[in-house]
């Protein structure tokens, strides 16, 4: 079973790292505001959030826990109808909060933060994930 889960972690990330993007390829918001790293910390440490993942080819959302002190993301996930478990490194660099599970590839997204939601940018200029703060 935990290889089974391994693999579908895997599988997750590395769908989300193909970059072909899902045919509702949402926008930027006008008020969204740009964040470093400190301010993206005191948004979203020790928070769970709902996130949907726009670039990953198929369905992809997840609900997942933000914990800077352990530098962790962990939750499960949703892929086109089956479920999973998400455990994956937080780090940054620079301002970018980056994230990497497994042997995967780190992926690293400029952060941008509206009321409760917060947008994962792609460097090139796409949005790869937006997540809202659960209540």
């Amino acid at each position: 079973m935990r290889c089974y889960q391994l693999f579908s972690l895997a599988a997750m990330f590395m769908l989300a790292h193909i970059g072909s993007v899902a045919a509702e390829e949402p926008t930027l918001p006008a008020a969204a505001k740009k964040v470093t790293q400190d301010e993206f910390i005191a948004f979203v440490n020790g928070k769970t959030v709902d996130v949907v993942i726009y670039d990953a080819g198929k369905s992809l959302s997840a609900t997942l826990k933000w914990d800077w002190k352990k530098k962790r993301i962990t939750g499960s996930y949703l892929l086109d109808g089956k479920k999973g478990k998400v455990s994956a490194k937080w780090t940054f660099e620079g301002d970018k909060a980056c994230s990497q599970a497994g042997s995967q590839p780190k992926q690293c997204h400029a952060i941008y933060i509206e009321g409760d939601q917060f947008f994962e940018m792609r460097d090139d200029g796409k949005i790869h994930a937006i997540s809202k703060l659960k209540s």
